[in-house]
């Protein structure tokens, strides 16, 4: 039965942007029409340039007008013709000296206006690719903006969140923390931040970008699921149930956190609560069909078969050939030793998805049951272990067959095995009484005393 059931809150792999340009809400036409104005806007720039070059055409004719003036009077001997020459000249000089100033200044506007365009026109085409998942073009577009705007934590951090989400995570996090150095208030730098720590085992650091960017916004409801889920990886249960509880605050029908609350208090133990969580999370998606098949895992667990196959049902109705489901179902169906039903489910379970290693291992506990015989009942958990090797639901079956069938010494390898693998299957070793042959020998009380002594 699988209560092992993957978090709905995860490490992100999408990674944000700021504020900024998260809120230009990036639809494809908005960035196009954005690249229209800034051409358009380089060519007003580029004609005010052609402008400028036919003003210093007709002061440079004047001022060659007035020294042909100068000449002409010096060679005739006239004096009205040189004065006109110097006057020419003169105001050709003075208006020389004015048009240079005038055009330094405008150089000057035009270059600002023109490297403003060019960043923002970069600033939109690696926009546009990141939205695209062209990375390397995003970054590459970025990089060219930055060289223009070396201090823009937008692009700064955009440039970390390509980076990161093509895998080059040592590379992305000084993008990072120098847009914290420029600004460290924006809470999306900070999460990104601990996204891509977490993704270089940085568990601890990836926590403290978490609390920081909480500490910006605390209604982030991003940076919460990340805290959440990395709390719950770290162990720190009773922490993650708390942070859960701060994320529903925010948002009661988060149904992400519902679940992921849920099957934090289930292993916990407790059961009761976790049902309740999921109730909730089927009470605002009534067709969520991973939650049913969960809710049904843990209403058996519970000793209430009925309600756990009436839920099951209403998850298969959703989707036939959904493999957990079916799968738990036909737990539920070998708990009420209905074993024909149970093999019927578990082969369309393994017609869908082969490699089901739950359904696997199900498939040979049934054959065990139905008497078909060690060897063809472990051929078919073998195949689970083969694709995974600490298998802990394969392990525990394979010992228990072994018990039953006195094969101690390979009953108690195993055991000793899944308790090195996970210290909470020791109560079920204690108590299950396939494995009471086991627990009969001298071996096992060795196993158990060399246990507790670790611990």
């Amino acid at each position: 039965m699988n209560i092992e059931s993957e978090p709905r809150i995860k490490e992100l792999e999408n990674y944000s942007l700021t504020k900024k340009i998260d809120d230009i809400r990036i639809k494809k036409e908005t960035i196009s029409n954005e690249l229209e104005i800034i051409a358009s806007k380089k060519n007003s720039i580029k004609e005010q340039l052609q402008e400028s070059f036919w003003g210093d055409f007709l002061i440079g004719g004047l001022i060659v007008s007035g020294i042909f003036l100068v000449i002409d009077a010096l060679d005739l001997q006239y004096p009205v013709n040189l004065i006109m020459g110097f006057v020419v000249l003169i105001i050709g000089f003075l208006l020389v000296v004015v048009r240079y100033s005038a055009i330094r200044k405008k150089e000057k506007n035009v270059k600002e206006r023109m490297d403003t365009l060019i960043y923002k026109e970069n600033f939109y085409l690696g926009l546009q690719k990141f939205r695209e998942g062209d990375n390397k073009s995003a970054v590459s577009y970025w990089l060219d903006a930055l060289s223009t705007n070396g201090e823009s934590i937008d692009i700064l951090n955009g440039i970390g969140a390509a980076l990161s989400n093509d895998g080059h995570y040592r590379e992305a996090i000084p993008y990072f923390e120098k847009a914290l150095r420029i600004d460290d208030s924006d809470p999306s730098i900070w999460i990104n931040k601990g996204i891509t720590k977490y993704k270089l085992n940085e568990k601890h650091v990836a926590l403290h970008c978490y609390n920081v960017a909480i500490e910006r916004d605390p209604s982030n409801l991003s940076a919460w699921k990340q805290k959440a889920s990395i709390l719950k990886e770290l162990g720190k249960n009773k922490q993650a149930i708390e942070t859960y509880d701060k994320i529903l605050k925010i948002n009661s029908r988060d149904t992400d956190a519902l679940f992921d609350k849920g099957n934090t208090l289930f292993h916990m133990g407790f059961i009761d609560q976790a049902i309740e969580n999921l109730r909730q999370v089927i009470e605002i998606d009534p067709n969520d069909k991973e939650a049913l098949s969960l809710l049904g895992a843990y209403y058996l667990l519970n000793q209430e078969p009925q309600i756990s196959e009436q839920v099951l049902n209403r998850s298969l109705e959703i989707d036939e050939n959904y493999t957990e489901a079916l799968n738990n179902k036909a737990t539920l169906l070998m708990a009420l030793n209905r074993l024909d039903e149970a093999l019927d489910l578990i082969e369309k379970v393994l017609n869908i998805e082969e490699n089901h290693n739950e359904a696997l291992v199900n498939k040979g506990w049934l054959l065990f049951k139905k008497g078909k015989g060690q060897d063809e009942a472990l051929s078919w958990i073998d195949k689970a272990l083969t694709n995974d090797p600490n298998f802990l639901i394969a392990l525990y079956n394979k010992a228990s067959i072994f018990s039953n069938e006195n094969e101690i010494e390979s009953s108690l390898t195993l055991i000793k095995r899944i308790l090195e693998l996970d210290d909470k299957y020791l109560t079920k070793i204690l108590t299950d009484p396939y494995l009471e042959n086991s627990r009969n020998s001298p071996e096992f009380k060795l196993i158990i005393q060399e246990f507790n002594n670790s611990n």
